[in-house]
């Protein structure tokens, strides 16, 4: 019998324990964490805080720097001579992380959103002026992510329902508002930029503003359902 275990090169990498799997998401979060401190899977549900998690923490960071995907260095250098050291994400952890959040990454929002619906959530954005518009967005997208974790409905349910919500503030919303829209979305690091594009799209195809009548807006299919 053939053993096909041990084909390509990621074969011989054995996959990531839960302990060294959550060290490095929460590194890559937190920046850095130091022997001794409290676990950074502090933020996870279903862990809880003992003397027995904190040496599982250490050995995650040793084996990450093991592999290379950890680096380490003293603090001080008084708590060099006891050992203690900080532990920070390598060029291959960082590069490491992305794959894995790419694969983790939630379905495309643009796919199922209408050109309208786009424009009505990048409008209604930019209306709430209180609040910096990238923020808005990545709001929106966490809870639409933590509803969808939670199974209380999918994507395009909530998100014709913000749609409608957002028609009623996009009204008048100049052209220059919708480009400064575009640039927080461009400078923020936690907005998709898969999002960012799609907005961008639908700002470029808009014509030119002029004085008429506002138009019916006709429902689009998930509407009529909702309705």
């Amino acid at each position: 019998m053939i053993d096909h275990s041990s084909t390509g090169p990621a074969a011989a990498r054995p996959p990531l324990t839960m302990a060294q799997f959550v060290m490095l998401r929460s590194l890559g979060r937190e920046g850095s964490w130091a022997e001794g401190d409290t676990p950074l899977w502090k933020v996870s549900r279903h862990w809880s805080h003992s003397r027995e998690h904190s040496v599982e923490a250490m050995e995650a960071c040793w084996d990450l720097e093991r592999v290379g995907l950890v680096v380490s260095a003293p603090r001080t250098c008084c708590e060099a001579h006891l050992g203690a050291k900080v532990f920070t994400l390598s060029e291959r952890g960082k590069a490491m992380l992305v794959r894995i959040n790419g694969h983790r990454r939630a379905p495309l929002l643009a796919q199922w959103m209408h050109t309208n619906e786009i424009l009505a959530l990048a409008r209604a954005c930019v209306a709430v002026t209180a609040v910096e518009p990238a923020a808005v967005v990545q709001l929106i997208l966490a809870q639409a992510q933590h509803e969808s974790a939670l199974g209380l409905g999918i994507y395009e349910e909530r998100f014709v329902k913000l749609v409608k919500s957002a028609r009623k503030v996009a009204a008048g919303r100049s052209v220059r508002d919708l480009s400064e829209l575009d640039g927080a979305l461009r400078s923020s690091t936690s907005v998709p930029p898969e999002f960012a594009d799609s907005i961008a799209s639908v700002l470029s195809q808009q014509p030119p503003r002029v004085t008429l009548p506002d138009q019916l807006h006709e429902a689009t299919e998930q509407e009529r359902a909702l309705n």
